[in-house]
C-alpha cells in the first residue's frame, strides 16, 4: 500500500454501516470515510457496536473499524451517556494510530472532548448536520430544547476545533452564535447514477418521503392535502416513512376524512427509485433540515421539489427555478404553492431540468473532491 496522505479517525454515534439505523447523519459519515479513503487517507470509524445480528462491515483497504463496549443508544438521555463514555477506548486509538484529524459527529450532542487530554497532536473538527441553537424548542419542546441550545453553544468550550457544516445556512448560523477557530461547507452527496431522469408530466401522484417527527412537520402536508382533495380529486398523496407521530398523523388523516392518502410505511431503496420516477412532485414541509438529501434525491429523478423555506432546504432549492417554497407551517400557503404548480404544469419540465443539474452538483466525485480538501486544510491548519 502507498503512503496514505494521513490518518483520520471518524467518531459516529451510531454504528454507521448499519443502514436501517444510521439515517441520512449515518449516510454522509460512511460516505465521508469512503472518499477519504479512495482519496488516499487512512480512514478509522469508532462508534457503538450493532447490536442482535452481525452485519457485515464494508470492505476497504484504508478503513477500519473500532467500536466502543456499549450498543447504539437509543433516546436523549442514553445518546448523552454514550457521547461521555469510552474516553480510553478513544485516547488509545488517536495514539496508536498516529490520528492526524478527529471528526466528531455532533448530532446534536457533542462527543467529550477527550482530544484536550490527549498527549497525541491531533486537529480536530466537529461535524454539524445542522445548528438549531434557540429554534429547537419550537420542535423540541422547552426543557429538551434549552438542553439542545446549551449543547449547541458548548461548542465553544471544546478547544481549538474547526466546524464542518452540512450546508451554508448552518454554518451561517455557527458564525452567527459561536467563535470557531473556522469553518468549512461540505455538502452530502447522492448516488445520481441510481437514479435515472424521468419527469413524468402525467403523473396524479404527490410524495412525501422521510421520517415523520415534530421536526418534519407532517402534519402540514395532511392539513394542506385536506384542501387538495376538494379541489384535484384525481391527485393521491403517498406518506412513506416511518417515525414517532406516523400514528398521530394517520389519526388526523382519518379524522379530517381524507381519501387520497396512504402511508406505506419505511420503504426500501428500490421502492424509493420507483416513487420518486412515478410522482409529480416531493414535498418536505420541514420546521427545518441540515440539508435534506431527499430533495436531493427527488431532483435527481426528476422531480421538483415542493419545500418550506427554511434552511437545508433554501440552501439549494430556489423558488420558481428549480422548485417551489412555501412559508413555514402554513398549510394553506402550501395547499396554495401544490395548486399553483399543477395549474401550472407547463412549468415544470424546465424546473425538473434545471433540478438535475442542482443534483449533479452532489455527485460522490465532486463530494470525494470537496472532502479530500477540506480535511486537507484542517490537517495543515496546525503548522499554519
Amino acid at each position: 500500500m502507498d503512503n496514505p496522505k494521513g490518518s483520520v479517525l471518524i467518531r459516529s454515534k451510531v454504528t454507521p454501516y448499519i443502514e436501517d439505523i444510521r439515517g441520512g447523519a449515518g449516510a454522509l459519515m460512511m460516505n465521508l470515510g469512503r472518499a477519504l479513503a479512495i482519496s488516499g487517507w487512512d480512514v478509522h470509524y469508532l462508534s457503538p457496536q450493532p447490536a442482535g445480528d452481525v452485519h457485515s462491515q464494508p470492505n476497504h483497504q484504508r478503513i477500519q473499524f473500532h467500536e466502543f463496549s456499549y450498543t447504539n443508544p437509543t433516546g436523549t438521555i442514553g445518546r448523552l451517556i454514550g457521547s461521555v463514555r469510552g474516553r480510553g477506548r478513544f485516547l488509545s486509538i488517536v495514539e496508536q494510530h498516529n490520528v492526524d484529524v478527529i471528526v466528531d459527529d455532533v448530532s446534536p450532542i457533542p462527543f467529550y472532548p477527550a482530544h484536550i487530554y490527549s498527549s497525541h497532536e491531533a486537529n480536530t473538527s466537529l461535524f454539524l448536520h445542522t445548528a438549531p441553537f434557540s429554534d429547537a424548542r419550537g420542535t423540541s419542546g422547552w426543557l429538551k430544547g434549552s438542553f439542545i441550545d446549551l449543547l449547541n453553544r458548548s461548542l465553544d468550550y471544546l478547544g481549538d476545533v474547526e466546524i464542518i457544516c452540512a450546508g451554508a445556512s448552518t454554518e451561517e448560523r455557527v458564525q452567527k452564535h459561536l467563535n470557531p477557530l473556522e469553518t468549512h461547507v461540505l455538502n452530502p452527496c447522492v448516488g445520481i447514477s441510481n437514479y435515472s431522469y424521468k419527469f413524468n408530466v402525467n403523473s396524479k401522484q404527490l410524495l412525501y418521503l422521510g421520517r415523520i417527527s415534530k421536526r418534519k412537520n407532517v402534519e402540514c402536508l395532511v392539513r394542506a392535502w385536506q384542501r387538495m382533495e376538494q379541489q384535484f380529486p384525481e391527485y393521491d398523496l403517498v406518506i412513506a416513512g416511518d417515525g414517532p407521530l406516523k400514528n398521530e398523523v394517520v389519526a388526523l388523516s382519518n379524522e379530517l376524512n381524507l381519501q387520497n392518502v396512504s402511508f406505506p410505511g419505511f420503504v426500501s431503496d428500490s421502492e424509493k427509485h420507483r416513487l420518486f420516477r412515478e410522482s409529480l412532485l416531493t414535498i418536505i414541509p420541514s420546521y427545518r433540515e441540515g440539508y435534506v438529501t431527499t430533495g436531493i434525491e427527488s431532483l435527481a429523478a426528476g422531480t421538483p421539489v415542493v419545500g418550506s423555506d427554511t434552511r437545508g432546504i433554501n440552501d439549494y432549492i430556489v423558488d420558481g427555478e428549480n422548485g417551489f417554497l412555501f412559508e413555514t407551517d402554513d398549510p394553506v400557503d402550501l395547499a396554495q404553492t401544490i395548486e399553483d404548480a399543477l395549474t401550472e404544469s407547463e412549468r415544470l419540465k424546465p424546473m425538473a431540468q434545471r433540478g438535475r443539474e442542482v443534483s449533479e452538483s452532489h455527485s460522490f466525485e465532486q463530494f470525494k473532491r470537496r472532502a479530500d480538501n477540506v480535511i486537507h486544510k484542517i490537517n495543515e491548519s496546525s503548522s499554519s
